[in-house]
């Protein structure tokens, strides 16, 4: 397998993992309540956002991620695929979609290592799979957190 290693000389290096409905395996039981994008809580949205992907260098700006949340919210394939994830009044975490792809899988820190993360995972991979035979995802070489995830998850590297 090849070694996956950060370079900083190259921080958006990523890699790709895949997926096949065959080998899905839907978990049962999330308690959180779904909503679709709401416009008024774009400011919390990329506040999670910000907040989640604090491990990126360089990082992100707030202005940027803004700007960044906007122009998809103009996008058709972004509104009708972003689910948000709510238990009670706090914001878990939040996915969208581009076609056979999971776009972004977004999982508050605070609430990491409680099971969000996979239940998102298996609510965006079942959309997916309502339509299509793979699903795949890229995920930041600097994001250690995330490929250890998506491994124990049971998604395949593309090599």
């Amino acid at each position: 397998m090849k070694p996956y290693v950060f370079d900083p000389q190259n921080p958006w290096e990523n890699c790709e993992f895949v997926l096949h409905k065959r080998d899905f395996k839907p978990h049962e039981g999330m308690t959180l309540v779904e909503k679709p994008f709401e416009a008024d809580l774009i400011q919390s949205y990329c506040r999670l956002l910000d907040e989640a992907f604090s491990f990126q260098r360089p990082p992100g700006t707030p202005e940027g991620t803004l700007a960044y949340m906007k122009d998809l919210a103009g996008q058709e394939h972004f509104i009708e695929s972003f689910r948000a994830f709510w238990q009670e009044e706090r914001l878990v975490g939040f996915y969208w979609l581009r076609e056979n792809e999971v776009d972004k899988l977004v999982v508050s820190p605070a609430c990491q290592g409680r099971g969000h993360g996979v239940a998102l995972l298996t609510h965006a991979l079942a959309e997916i799979f309502k339509r299509y035979e793979e699903a795949c995802l890229t995920c930041l070489l600097q994001n250690e957190r995330g490929l250890m995830f998506y491994r124990k998850y049971g998604m395949t590297i593309v090599e």
